[in-house]
């Protein structure tokens, strides 16, 4: 478990936490389709956030972006859970608009008072958090 910062520099955390997303949910600019469209017309009823954005939240209030690409949030929900689980940090999944144009504009409030940025909070799972894949 790497708790918050864990006596790191807010940038040597914030590189370890886009490292492990990347690991998990893939590089950061993933696309998983070529076409928007297409996409959204074979799978329908998945909510997908294409051009979306991964934030933390530091201590000092100050937002930083730690991944960006695109997003099936119906396929990819758990793999980014884990990885809140593993850094012990929330993550705040957004859509690209307004946050990714402007991501060094993004502050706390705009993160919590948007109804569409969807919030992934570090789980305890049996007393602990969870390291699992």
């Amino acid at each position: 478990m790497y708790g918050y910062l864990d006596g790191q520099t807010p940038m040597h955390f914030k590189n370890k936490i886009t490292n492990i997303i990347e690991q998990k949910l893939g590089y950061t600019g993933r696309l998983i389709s070529a076409s928007k469209t297409l996409y959204r017309d074979r799978y329908p009823k998945h909510t997908v956030y294409f051009n979306a954005c991964i934030f933390i939240i530091l201590p000092d209030d100050k937002v930083v972006q730690v991944w960006w690409g695109d997003v099936d949030v119906t396929l990819d929900k758990k793999i980014i859970q884990q990885v809140a689980n593993e850094v012990n940090i929330t993550l705040y999944l957004t859509p690209e608009h307004p946050f990714r144009g402007d991501f060094y504009k993004v502050t706390k409030d705009k993160l919590l008072n948007n109804k569409y940025v969807l919030i992934f909070k570090p789980k305890l799972l049996h007393g602990k958090r969870s390291n699992k894949s």
